[in-house]
This record gives structure tokens, C-alpha cells and sequence, in this order.
């Protein structure tokens, strides 16, 4: 709690951008790595580093470095569905 205090101080910009993620259903997270086995991927989308996940988020969309994309998402009642519809949606 102490560490995010202290980058809230840091500048203004700060505090709003957090409040625009707590706020978000979604987030696009674009990670630096380029996994390349099935088994990289799966983990990378996981976890990651764990820097740029926001586990309280429904849907999580990941890009990796090497255009390589997934997601991580929630699995409660009736998100499958939704989730199915949005990535047919975004793959058209």
C-alpha cells in the first residue's frame, strides 16, 4: 500500500489514470515479451510478469511484442457467452 501512495504523489496524471482503470470493464494490456511455444503463450497469458495484469477485471486482452494475442478473463455464470460474442466480434 505504501509503494502505490507514493506513485500517486509522484504527479496528478497518476491518480487519474488508476481511476480510469479501477473504472474500465476491460484491459488492453500490451506486453514487451514474444512468446513463441504454446506453452510460453499460455503462461504469458496467465500471469505474465504480473506488472500489467488487473485480475479484477472480467476480460483482460493481451498483445505480445510479436503480435501474438489472447486473453485472460473471469469465469463466472453467464461471462462465457459474452466473452465468445466479443472475440468473434473482434475477429471479423
Amino acid at each position: 500500500m505504501q509503494a502505490l501512495q507514493q506513485l500517486l504523489e509522484v504527479t496528478p496524471a497518476n491518480k487519474k489514470a488508476l481511476e480510469r482503470v479501477e473504472a474500465s470493464i476491460l484491459t488492453v494490456c500490451l506486453d514487451d515479451v514474444a512468446p513463441i511455444s504454446t506453452n510460453e503463450v499460455c503462461r504469458a497469458l496467465w500471469h505474465g510478469d504480473g506488472r500489467n495484469r488487473f485480475f479484477d477485471k472480467s476480460i483482460q486482452l493481451i498483445v505480445f511484442a510479436n503480435g501474438k494475442a489472447g486473453m485472460n478473463g473471469e469465469v463466472g455464470r453467464g461471462v462465457p457467452q459474452q466473452v465468445c460474442t466479443l472475440i468473434h466480434a473482434l475477429t471479423e
